[in-house]
């Protein structure tokens, strides 16, 4: 029967590894209920039932101790989980079952982005979006965003940036502002910006 070699511990995880080249990863409580330990011999094929529930186990607890930080949508909590080169079935699973209990808190994640993204400058529509991209449910995003909102942004954006008038136009645009609000904002006189001036300036 597979032999444990050693064990180790980082950031919660515990990792056996077996004198026939294999390797269980499982949280503290896991091993605990198993009492694994350096010497400890188990059973191949109970170790293989064993690897798909302990791998779960391993999700939902990174997928915990990261949204423990802070609101995180579930897409990002796939990723990491990726990152951590886990199974992807352990992983569907792990997020399912944390979804089911609640423990994915998409619409304060929603919140929280759309005020980052508001004090950066982004309009509605983008953050929106941004929103949809994560697979945010419509009703959180709406939630989240204003509408009413962009006119306050667009100038208050203004007032902080120093540069001329065409960049801050391009740079509201791209930030999803609507060509209206931009004009009203920005009327275009149809004289030359300054850097325009100085590029057209001869010398």
């Amino acid at each position: 029967m597979p032999r444990i070699d050693s064990i180790s511990v980082k950031r919660g995880i515990v990792s056996a590894a077996f004198d026939d080249g294999s390797e269980l990863r499982c949280t503290r409580a896991f091993a605990a209920r198993l009492r694994l330990e350096r010497g400890a011999e188990l059973d191949a094929q109970i170790l293989h039932r064993l690897r798909e529930t302990a791998e779960i186990d391993v999700a939902a607890e990174i997928a915990r101790r990261k949204s423990r930080r802070r609101p995180t949508c579930r897409s990002d909590l796939r990723a990491a989980l990726i990152a951590e080169r886990l199974p992807r079935h352990a992983i569907d699973a792990a997020l399912d079952s944390l979804a089911a209990d609640g423990e994915i808190d998409e619409a304060g994640y929603a919140l929280r982005h759309a005020e980052k993204r508001r004090r950066a400058g982004a309009a509605a529509s983008l953050i929106r979006a941004e929103l949809g991209a994560k697979g945010i449910e419509h009703a959180d995003i709406e939630q989240a965003v204003d509408d009413g909102d962009d006119e306050q942004v667009a100038a208050d954006w203004l007032a902080k940036s120093s540069r001329d008038d065409d960049w801050k136009r391009r740079r509201l645009r791209r930030m999803g502002f609507r060509g209206s609000l931009i004009r009203a904002l920005l009327p275009d006189t149809g004289e030359p910006s300054a850097s325009a001036a100085d590029g057209n300036a001869i010398g």
